[in-house]
């Protein structure tokens, strides 16, 4: 799924608990539970994580990063809290570990083959931190194996973003 649709189910999440420490953690296992549904953009990490420089990709993750700050955006200004830490962490918590995933790819595969003595050992440490989380993440994934194509995970993810900006930053 998107950062945006994360970002988005994150802040929901955390709005419920009113407490940023909560909901923050309750942001990260939503991001677990979304996942599980079938999406249709898994193939777009690999590509960039194989390669970075793919345009499709980076057209897509550009956008999608994009979406995320407009969505955090438009929250803090229409849905103003007495603690606005509570829809940032909400934020971060639904974000958290595509960013982690795409971290640790980063450095795998992209900063790992060229690392030499104590920056590789650094390196691995990071990656073999980051490893158990990681796991999770992929079970939740590959829960439910039924593919779908991508506009189709698009438009279910597009729904809900119109729900969230539609009756949840207007309620």
């Amino acid at each position: 799924m998107t950062l945006t649709t994360h970002a988005a189910a994150g802040i929901v999440v955390a709005y419920w608990t009113q407490d940023p420490l909560l909901g923050f953690f309750a942001a990260v296992i939503s991001h677990f539970i979304l996942d599980m549904i079938p999406h249709g953009d898994e193939f777009i990490f690999w590509r960039l994580a194989h390669n970075p420089q793919d345009a499709f990709g980076r057209r897509i993750a550009i956008g999608d990063t994009s979406g995320t700050i407009l969505i955090l955006i438009l929250t803090l200004l229409f849905k103003p809290q007495p603690n606005n830490e509570l829809i940032v962490w909400g934020a971060i918590g639904g974000a958290l570990p595509d960013l982690f995933m795409s971290f640790q790819a980063q450095l795998k595969y992209a900063t790992l083959p060229g690392s030499h003595g104590t920056k590789r050992r650094i390196v691995e440490g990071i990656i073999k931190t980051i490893e158990p989380f990681q796991k999770v993440h992929g079970f939740c994934h590959d829960l439910i194996r039924t593919p779908i194509r991508l506009i189709q995970g698009y438009a279910l993810q597009i729904i809900f973003i119109v729900w969230y900006v539609g009756f949840f930053l207007a309620a």
